[in-house]
């Protein structure tokens, strides 16, 4: 499994805190969560628009004030944006290469952060292989901001929040629906005998700006301390898919942040545990580098035993805790790699639970980074419904029916439901590694590994439809309404890319 930079958990420690975004995998965050203090809302009184004022503070810019509504910003005057129409529906001016803003996707809502002087925070320094920001801000002190809710598909302001924070970071709730953490952090000074310790407190908001829940963090992670979200940790406390994750010795427990009970993963026969990667919002089975699972996926969560022949992955129903799937009673794809003494065990993991069918990861070898993805029904006989090779870590289109994958340095997208590939790289052709999809599914964004220029790609046919994008011109997606954005500064043709732009889904 490849642990990506971006987060998708909160909690953990305060390693790599930045005071702007803080892009690290898809559900977390490395940043310290906290304590929710001095929060007011209102709905829609500030607008966007207007110029940066008093110069300007650097990564920050100034977001004007007006109406609820989106004043009408710049317009667009860069070249066509695969998979999104041609004319943006709403525009942000930026005045500057430090002034872009930075945003989370909340679904139906894009977030906005201003400082006191009522400027954007922005990110300074994107990479486009980082995708979405995952965090809007993070500091060692505490920030006076109002946090901004704008409608993704006209630019109004549904609400703001007045809050004082230590970070504010993209979240799951439960059924995986997005959700942002406003935490602040409290530290006990050591008393000559105790140690230093901290502890937080988060507060979980929906897309509407309305409070979901509040948790607290035990103790986290000194600064002096390994830090890293690469692998799997114990002895911290996380949030993900609305539950409260303590790591402790070989124990990892969800509890509701909204009340309910608790579940305990079972993890049975590995030395070391099962551990959380933060980054990823998925248990690891200590000890099995190659056995993992979502923390919850679909209202499942996992389970491991290593006390029989070979590692094994079961599925548990978060709402009775009964055990719904097991892998030792699949028959593994065909050319996987299985146990010489029986013949018909091999080491998979899960990645994911849709519409009563679970897509398994198989070694294709102990060695090799190409995998089998197969797909089992979750309450079906044992035969593979489907199976087809990929990566370890393959890219999937907003419905999930279409998977990019990248093995041997040739990129292909398959069907997910019969393994049908849909196309696949000649020898002749530039490795394209994926990035995403559209809002709609209908084009890949890649990049290519030698010439490491961006592309976009029909997803059915290969048709390449824009090349050497610049990283600012390749747009984010929402993958609920198919809306994307980009923002930049003199960048496109002739630098005349300047402002935020959201843009409807190509017609």
């Amino acid at each position: 499994m490849r642990v990506r930079d971006d987060q998708t958990a909160v909690g953990g420690g305060r390693s790599g805190l930045r005071r702007r975004r803080t892009v690290t995998a898809l559900a977390g965050l490395a940043l310290t969560a906290g304590l929710l203090a001095g929060c007011s809302s209102s709905d829609g009184d500030d607008g966007a628009g207007g110029g940066a004022g008093g110069g300007g503070a650097r990564g920050r810019t100034d977001a004007g004030t007006g109406g609820g509504a989106a004043r009408k910003g710049p317009a667009y005057e860069g070249p066509a944006l695969p998979g999104l129409a041609r004319q943006a529906a709403w525009s942000l001016p930026v005045e500057g290469p430090m002034s872009v803003p930075v945003v989370l996707d909340l679904g139906d809502t894009l977030l906005f952060a201003k400082d006191a002087r009522g400027a954007y925070l922005s990110d300074e320094t994107p990479d486009v292989e980082d995708g979405p920001a995952q965090s809007l801000y993070g500091s060692d002190t505490p920030e006076d901001l109002v946090l901004e809710f704008r409608d993704v598909k006209t630019g109004t302001v549904r609400k703001e929040l007045r809050v004082k924070t230590d970070s504010v970071t993209l979240t799951t709730w439960h059924e995986g629906r997005a959700a942002v953490a406003v935490t602040t952090s409290t530290t006990t000074a050591s008393d000559g005998l105790t140690k230093a310790s901290t502890s937080t407190t988060a507060t979980l908001y929906d897309s509407a700006g309305r409070p979901l829940g509040k948790a607290e963090l035990p103790e986290q992670r000194t600064q002096e301390e390994d830090a890293s979200d690469s692998g799997p940790v114990t002895g911290r406390s996380f949030l993900a898919q609305g539950h409260l994750v303590e790591t402790s010795g070989d124990t990892l427990r969800l509890t509701p942040v909204d009340g309910g009970t608790a579940r305990t993963v079972p993890c049975e026969g590995f030395e070391s545990g099962c551990g959380f990667v933060s980054s990823t919002a998925t248990v690891l089975a200590a000890g099995g580098n190659h056995l993992f699972a979502p923390l919850i996926t679909d209202g499942y969560y996992p389970g491991f035993d290593s006390t029989g022949l070979s590692p094994r992955v079961g599925l548990y129903d978060l709402a009775d805790g009964k055990k719904v799937w097991d892998s030792a009673k699949v028959t593994p794809p065909k050319g996987v790699w299985v146990r010489e003494d029986d013949g018909k065990t091999g080491e998979l993991s899960v990645l994911r639970v849709s519409d009563g069918k679970v897509l398994t990861s198989w070694h294709l070898n102990p060695w090799a980074r190409t995998r089998v993805l197969a797909t089992y029904d979750l309450a079906g006989g044992p035969e593979a419904l489907s199976s087809f090779k990929g990566d370890e870590d393959p890219v999937f289109s907003p419905r999930g029916d279409l998977a990019a994958v990248f093995t041997d340095d040739v990129a292909s997208v398959v069907r997910v439901a019969d393994g049908k590939e849909l196309w696949a790289q000649g020898e002749d052709e530039h490795a394209l590694v994926p990035l995403w999809f559209s809002g709609d599914g209908t084009v890949l964004y890649g990049r290519t590994l030698e010439a490491e220029t961006l592309l976009a790609v029909d997803a059915r046919t290969k048709k390449v439809l824009a090349k050497d994008l610049s990283d600012r011109l390749v747009p984010r997606f929402n993958a609920s309404t198919g809306y994307g954005w980009v923002g930049a500064y003199n960048a496109g043709p002739g630098g005349k890319v300047n402002g935020f732009f959201v843009f409807p889904p190509a017609s």
